[in-house]
């Protein structure tokens, strides 16, 4: 599922159509959400057009897979410049084995010149824990609060829908080292760090004042250094009260660490609940020390 949009600029509209042609001769049934009409070509080839006159919000898209596909359907929502890298039938056994999984996935940067990708030094210094590019998931899915942002082009989105999920009663994962995914976007100038363009139609709603969560990206089954990020939580938290003094605020805080600290203790064996243990800690240490890049190198 994609927002199909005429972009002013011919070059970055010929880089979005060569992504939704990719897909769609990779076998994937693609459903396109017309903002404006699609060339025709990729309208007689897409599973079904769906005429939306506005932008895509998660919880429309969420809404739509739940009352349009069948149960058990494996749904993705991806952003326009994204090509898939992995097979439906792949994914499809990994979400029957792991049903509960809300797959967000970061995504790889292809060079048309070597028909290859590769990440982006800046974001994967962090495993890409600030970006994700594709959501994948079985229906149906729970109602998702607070969800009706919309989907790319809205700085904040990507960590606000994982965090959407979890309340949702699901558990969000950036399971791209196992199931890859490319995108294509040479033609604009970007900002070097995030790679991102803002422009007057980019959303500012900051979904994420309603809660975040970062998602470093690894392969199914593998961990994340959990020690390390609960260990400096405590340490901010303990500079807090000694800056500040005590005061509802930092007990909030040092209550926060030890629910992260006594989850982790008591997390099952399982690597994804791990995981999701991880990234709460991996939040506490960005948030409370207000910096959202702590990823040490291989961690």
């Amino acid at each position: 599922m994609c927002q199909y949009y005429a972009h002013r600029d011919p070059a970055r509209a010929a880089e979005l159509e060569f992504c939704i042609r990719d897909n769609i001769r990779n076998g994937h049934q693609v459903v396109l959400f017309e903002e404006h009409r699609a060339p025709e070509d990729i309208r007689a080839a897409a599973f079904r057009c769906v005429e939306y006159p506005q932008r895509v919000t998660f919880s429309y898209l969420l809404q739509w897979a739940n009352q349009n596909l069948p149960a058990g359907s494996v749904a993705a929502i991806i952003n326009l410049d994204i090509m898939i890298r992995f097979s439906h039938d792949a994914v499809a056994a990994h979400l029957q084995q792991y049903p509960h999984h809300f797959l967000c996935l970061s995504r790889l940067e292809f060079d048309p010149a070597t028909n290859s990708a590769s990440p982006n030094p800046n974001l994967e210094a962090d495993r890409y824990m600030l970006a994700q590019d594709a959501w994948v998931f079985r229906t149906p899915v729970p109602a998702f609060p607070r969800a009706d942002f919309h989907v790319g082009n809205c700085p904040g989105c990507d960590n606000a829908i994982a965090f959407r999920a979890a309340e949702a009663g699901l558990l969000p994962i950036n399971l791209a080292g196992t199931f890859p995914v490319w995108h294509y976007d040479l033609a604009r100038a970007k900002n070097a760090f995030t790679m991102m363009t803002k422009d007057n139609t980019t959303s500012l709603v900051q979904p994420e004042k309603h809660g975040r969560l970062l998602l470093p990206r690894i392969c199914v089954g593998e961990m994340v250094n959990t020690k390390y990020f609960l260990a400096n939580a405590r340490q901010h938290a303990n500079t807090f009260v000694q800056k500040h003094g005590y005061s509802p605020e930092s007990d909030v805080r040092q209550t926060a660490v030890l629910a992260a600290i006594t989850a982790g203790r008591m997390a099952p064996a399982q690597w994804d609940v791990h995981y999701f243990v991880a990234c709460l800690g991996i939040g506490l240490v960005s948030f409370l020390d207000n910096r959202p890049h702590v990823m040490q190198p291989g961690a």
